[in-house]
């Protein structure tokens, strides 16, 4: 990992918002990205006995996805189209996965959740993740494509390659990557999984403002 990137990441980002998330603009983002509202709604509709109904908690799902400003429009629309053509017996294994991965075992419920999706290639990592991060925000990462590859790609992330099929070793060695350089960059910067993502794609940006000497162009693309 480039500790020294991301010193220079919180000092860029405390240069442009001194107050840090508590700054007016990082507000305006909470709100709307509406993500308290999001947590609330994901962590009363998939409590442990909210899955003794399972077409409530495949309702649930579906409300979640639509809802979400973290999945794209065109996976959305997929997901909408695909969730009309699951049987009940799909219904109650994806049900079940998803109970596992937030309750129980997450790495066996991971490849449940994951089965079902991949009836009709909807196995994406923004699919696979938001619930449990909006279940668990400071515990769980969400993954979204292009920012993972940037993160993993700029600060030099040793061990991981980004892969556009999900995998459970993927995703905890990406979380244990996160967690450090969580605890390198302190706690102004925290927050949770999401908030610590969006404060380094912001920090990575203000990186390559020529205002910010000696960091120019630090953050383009290698490759």
């Amino acid at each position: 990992m480039r500790r020294d990137l991301l010193i220079a990441a919180k000092k860029a980002f405390l240069n442009r918002y001194p107050m840090g998330f508590e700054d007016p603009e990082m507000e305006a983002i909470r709100k709307k990205h509406k993500h308290a509202q999001m947590h609330a709604f994901v962590k009363s509709s998939f409590e442990p006995e909210a899955f003794n109904d399972t077409d409530s908690t495949i309702e649930n799902i579906n409300k979640t996805f639509s809802r979400s400003s973290m999945v794209s429009v065109f996976e959305k629309m997929r997901y909408r189209d695909f969730a009309g053509t699951l049987n009940a017996s799909e219904k109650a294994e994806m049900a079940e996965g998803l109970r596992m991965m937030l309750h129980e075992d997450h790495e066996p419920g991971f490849a449940i959740f994951m089965h079902v999706l991949e009836k009709d290639k909807m196995a994406k990592w923004p699919l696979m993740t938001a619930i449990p991060y909006y279940y668990a925000p400071d515990k769980e990462v969400f993954i979204k494509p292009t920012t993972v590859k940037r993160i993993i790609n700029v600060f030099e992330l040793e061990g991981l390659t980004y892969s556009p099929k999900p995998t459970y070793g993927f995703y905890t060695r990406y979380k244990a990557a996160l967690t450090e350089m969580r605890a390198v960059a302190g706690q102004d910067v925290v927050w949770d999984f999401a908030a610590f993502s969006g404060f380094l794609m912001m920090s990575m940006d203000l990186m390559d403002d020529p205002d910010i000497i000696g960091f120019k162009g630090a953050t383009r693309d290698k490759n």
